[in-house]
């Protein structure tokens, strides 16, 4: 992840010295997609998101899909990325019947800016049968601290990570917005034909907002947990969705706010 050294005062205790520090960089960037419409082929702006650059495909692809313009990665024909915008373009033909067509701008802290309504849910997840026991639930908060070299660095970056159920970590995007690195974690499983993700856990940095639990919904993610507190309105989905959702997950202590039967105790060593 790009990250720029700036000058800085560093004080510490009553004194102050000349010192350098890491900064996690932001950048603009638009996403633009060219669809059927009528016979005729249109082009939209889905709007100018301030992000981390880098993977700019996968967070194109990403929020292509959250916003139901594609269900699959066969549906695009071509993808054009040029410095500060992605152009996505979908096979001839296809007509995104759930798509959003709107213009806005997306700060990197929030996933619902210039909107005048909230996206359209998917259809709620058949109940899975999987489970995840106590202890392997434990310890995903350090194996993503590990695989986080730029956080380490900055501070500054959110994560979104997919695990399996055996605790294997399967992909890891980072942002500067917690949006976005889910729209790139998802956007980049929807290149490798990997949706949806059923029977998996998606584990965030920060907080488990609706934004992001839609998006996961969206994905038909089995487990979300994170490092932070839900929202009310994030419960609410995950339960009528058939998420277990998992929030303030540490060392030896969480909270599982719905469909808690997936989570087992541990199991004695024989």
């Amino acid at each position: 992840m790009p990250i720029k050294q700036v000058p800085i005062a560093r004080w510490e205790g009553g004194r102050s010295h000349p010192a350098t520090d890491s900064l996690g960089v932001e950048a603009t960037l638009e996403v633009r997609v060219e669809y059927s419409f009528k016979d005729r082929r249109e082009i939209a702006t889905l709007g100018l998101t301030l992000c981390t650059p880098g993977q700019e495909v996968d967070l194109a692809c990403g929020l292509l899909y959250a916003e139901g313009w594609i269900t699959a990665a066969s549906e695009i024909a071509a993808i054009h990325p040029q410095p500060g915008s992605v152009l996505v373009s979908l096979q001839a033909g296809i007509e995104p019947a759930g798509a959003t067509r709107r213009h806005l701008i997306r700060t990197s802290a929030c996933g619902l800016c210039g909107r005048e309504e909230l996206p359209t849910l998917a259809e709620a997840s058949a109940s899975v049968e999987a489970s995840m026991p106590i202890n392997l639930l434990y310890e995903l908060p350090a194996r993503l601290a590990a695989a986080q070299p730029a956080f380490q660095r900055t501070g500054a970056l959110h994560a979104a990570a997919l695990f399996s159920l055996e605790g294997e970590l399967l992909g890891l995007r980072e942002d500067i917005g917690r949006h976005n690195a889910l729209d790139k974690l998802v956007g980049h499983r929807l290149q490798l034909d990997a949706l949806p993700l059923t029977g998996h856990l998606v584990l965030l940095s920060g907080r488990a907002g609706y934004e992001l639990l839609q998006k996961c919904a969206a994905a038909k993610t089995t487990f979300v947990a994170s490092i932070g507190a839900p929202s009310t309105m994030a419960v609410e989905l995950a339960r009528r969705q058939n998420i277990t959702l998992i929030g303030f997950l540490r060392e030896e202590r969480c909270n599982v706010y719905t469909h808690p039967h997936r989570i087992m105790e541990n199991v004695p060593s024989a």
